[in-house]
């Protein structure tokens, strides 16, 4: 492989744009093997004197997803990482390792790499959710079919599931990952976008999933990435629509149930509504 091609969909301000090339100035990796492509909403001036190759691409539409779309058809490369502007590597070598594990890498393979914030994996509060007795027992029994759930499963509901705990290497297959993720250009034909307008919610869960369906293996790489930190602790409740709205998008593209997904969706509005209350009389 000659080199590999970095997709950002970003905002474009400098902040974001500044935040991405710096973690990737800092790398210890030979950065003529990389080419950078900012996907920028309209037209954005972005400076492009770096150590690396760094093309910025315009899109007629601010949306991350479309931005990501536009910015796949401008690479050159065997293979496309794709990932967020508010992200940052935990390890100088991340560019390093992930560019040896693609070169090991199989056609069918498409490689992630997790996001972590100040608890953990991401999702670990809604891993701390699902193990709670009560709610497993009625997620098995109601929505899976009386089935134990595992870590990276897409459930009938539509309701993706994090990491539970365990070692990478232990971990079952893997049905879904979030949008930090490597794939062969080659790919392409077979990446689906749920494309919506306004905020995007669980796009990566759609897209990750159909590759699963058309036998891409997911693997998870021990590379992690850090996400900023957020207080998630009160219900973001605009957060919670929007994903309310693409998960139901999900389980209709997908031909899952829809009895499971708005069981779901009462479970999880009750449990935030009283969370909601609590921080409110607290």
């Amino acid at each position: 492989m000659k080199k590999l091609s970095l997709v950002c969909a970003t905002r474009g301000d400098n902040n974001s744009i500044s935040r991405v090339t710096t973690w990737i100035s800092n790398q210890k990796f030979d950065l003529s093997k990389i080419e950078l492509i900012l996907c920028v909403p309209h037209y954005n001036p972005v400076d492009t004197d770096y150590d690396f190759e760094v093309k910025v691409i315009s899109c007629p539409v601010k949306n991350q997803v479309i931005q990501r779309l536009t910015g796949f058809s401008a690479s050159k490369s065997e293979w496309i990482y794709q990932f967020d502007d508010d992200i940052e590597p935990l390890d100088q070598k991340f560019l390093s390792k992930l560019y040896e594990n693609i070169k090991q890498s199989s056609e069918k393979n498409i490689l992630f790499t997790p996001l972590y914030d100040k608890d953990g994996e991401l999702g670990s509060r809604t891993a701390s959710y699902l193990k709670k007795p009560i709610i497993n027992f009625l997620i098995k029994y109601l929505q899976n079919k009386g089935r134990k759930f595992e870590s990276y499963e897409l459930l009938p509901s539509g309701r993706h599931i994090p990491n539970l705990g365990g070692d990478i290497n232990s971990e079952p297959l893997i049905q879904w990952c979030s949008s930090h993720f490597a794939f062969p250009k080659n790919a392409l034909s077979d990446y689906r976008a749920l494309i919506k307008h306004g905020r995007s919610a669980h796009e990566d869960v759609y897209t990750t999933h159909q590759f699963y369906r058309k036998g891409y293996k997911i693997i998870k790489l021990n590379l992690n990435l850090k996400h900023p930190e957020k207080n998630e602790e009160i219900p973001n409740w605009d957060f919670i629509f929007s994903s309310i709205e693409s998960q139901k998008d999900i389980v209709k593209k997908l031909n899952l149930s829809l009895a499971a997904f708005y069981f779901d969706k009462l479970m999880i509005l009750l449990f935030y509504s009283f969370k909601k209350i609590f921080y409110l009389f607290r």
